[in-house]
């Protein structure tokens, strides 16, 4: 009967939890059938779950003066809005339910959920507004507590980078005056905070190369793999730590060539010394976190990683050689052994060739003219096998053509050129 709102909720209530139900069955026939299924289970299921939390929104409506009933109807319906990918109608249902109940002790939670809600859908205006006004009506909250990494990752998108530092270092340097609740190390927001603090310095110095943000990511990134070693991340963080501090050595060497820092020579040259080092520790632990582990899907960053660690582990060893005595020939020796071992794992990739180079230069540089030539012919021999297509993802500046003519360049060179007899 219509008029019978009791009779109406029950019926509501059975057909959204049956919708629910059915919408579940559909979505577990999509990893059990043949593929050329998938694209009908896939629409069976969102149908569902869309008819169940129609269903539950009307269960809601009929129980309006029943909390007990009406909100946890609201929140499937809002489940099953995201389980159908309807991210629009799960935003309409939550900005309804923190208008109409405002006195719910889940309306931080419903703050949360919008907010996540508006950052999938790239609406980041909207986001930070809901993030914001949760932190700002209910600091306490653990829900408040969770808003603090996406209202920094919104930041970041919107290219407020400021802000994202600020928020992030709520979590992690908690201020005297701060009114959100603590996050401990033990927690996942602080885990998360700390290490996109990290990221957030290491994009810093490529933006601003004149920064300090490669000492500020250097500190966030090594708190980050000490606390937690076992955090699938730690592979990531490490190469990009070994990166910042090759990075930062570069800066004090600018500051070491400066005459108004000749007071500080010393510990500036023992300082870009110890950065190397490091860089090239944590260079051979990227290497041997990856030794003998198989290619596949998802690897392609770590091969990047790995692949850039031993030309970078080389090239941190060479440039040690920038503050050592002129007759040591230490750091080119060493460095020699590592570019030969770069440039014979990826002999079929260009960034053999920038080896080959700082191999010609290490030579050089010890008097080896002779072992230099024959290092320059080696490049010469190595470029005509490096496949034209891994060249293609390189800018112009810095395919085939180029090198061509810089070693023919180098050939024609006072130092290289040889007479008719070869001498």
């Amino acid at each position: 009967p219509p008029g019978d709102a009791r009779v109406q909720a029950i019926y509501a209530e059975r057909r959204a939890d049956l919708a629910f139900r059915m919408g579940q069955e559909a979505m577990a026939r999509v990893d059990e059938g043949p593929s050329s299924d998938r694209p009908h289970h896939h629409e069976a299921a969102r149908d569902a779950f869309v008819e169940s939390a129609e269903q539950y929104l009307a269960l809601a409506d009929w129980m309006r003066q029943d909390a007990d009933i009406a909100e946890p109807a609201i929140w499937r319906a809002v489940e099953a809005f995201d389980l159908a990918g309807q991210r629009r109608r799960r935003a309409d249902v939550l900005v309804r339910f923190i208008r109409e109940r405002p006195e719910s002790d889940r309306v931080p939670e419903a703050l949360l959920r919008l907010g996540q809600t508006y950052q999938a859908l790239g609406e980041h205006g909207a986001a930070i507004e809901a993030y914001q006004r949760n932190l700002i009506d209910y600091p306490r909250t653990y829900w408040a507590t969770q808003c603090l990494v996406p209202l920094a990752e919104c930041f970041i998108d919107t290219e407020r980078f400021d802000l994202a530092e600020q928020t992030l270092l709520r979590v992690v340097d908690r201020h005297p005056d701060e009114r959100v609740a603590p996050v401990w190390p033990e927690a996942r927001e602080y885990k998360d905070a700390l290490f996109k603090l990290g990221d957030l310095y290491v994009q810093q110095g490529v933006r601003e190369p004149d920064s300090r943000a490669y000492e500020r990511a250097i500190a966030r990134y090594e708190e980050a793999i000490v606390r937690y070693p076992e955090d699938p991340r730690t592979d990531r963080v490490v190469f990009l730590l070994a990166d910042a501090y090759r990075r930062s050595a570069a800066r004090i060497l600018e500051d070491l060539n400066d005459p108004r820092q000749v007071a500080f020579k010393d510990e500036l040259a023992a300082e870009y010394l110890r950065r190397l080092q490091r860089a090239e520790e944590l260079f051979g632990q990227v290497i041997e976190r990856h030794a003998g582990t198989p290619s596949g899907p998802g690897s392609a960053l770590d091969e990047l990683s790995v692949k850039l660690a031993h030309f970078y582990r080389a090239d941190a060893i060479y440039e040690k050689s920038f503050v050592a005595d002129p007759s040591d020939d230490g750091p080119y020796v060493r460095a020699l052994a590592r570019y030969t071992e770069a440039v014979w794992t990826y002999q079929r990739d260009p960034m053999a060739m920038t080896a080959y180079i700082q191999m010609i230069n290490c030579h050089v540089r010890m008097g080896n003219v002779d072992e230099a030539r024959k290092t320059l012919q080696r490049a010469s021999w190595a470029l005509g096998g490096i496949p034209d297509e891994h060249f293609e993802m390189l800018p112009e500046a810095q395919r085939r053509p180029f090198w061509e003519e810089y070693l023919a360049w180098l050939h024609r060179t006072p130092l290289f050129e040889t007479d008719e007899t070869g001498e």
